[in-house]
């Protein structure tokens, strides 16, 4: 896996669910959404991306976006990154 494609992909992701409003992330909680992409390398990658209260309900949210490479997906080969957002 091409850690810097990768990353690249779990920061466009983030950044997407930073952009939304609040209503639009509670929306979200408790939903695995899952995508697969075309890396900058050339790859496929899978993304996994889950939103969760943070602080409990009406609290602050949680992202977290897991990327692994499509066509193997082994757990050990994986990047992962969490945000918090403040309502």
């Amino acid at each position: 896996m091409n850690r810097s494609a990768a990353y690249r992909l779990i920061t466009a992701e983030l950044a997407t669910h930073q952009h939304l409003g609040y209503d639009q992330l509670a929306s979200l909680i408790g939903k695995q959404l899952k995508q697969t992409v075309m890396g900058s390398d050339g790859v496929c990658y899978a993304i996994e991306t889950s939103v969760n209260w943070r602080t409990g309900a009406d609290g602050d949210v949680k992202v977290c976006v897991t990327v692994t490479p499509a066509d193997w997906g082994a757990p050990h080969d994986c990047l992962e990154e969490t945000i918090n957002i403040s309502c």
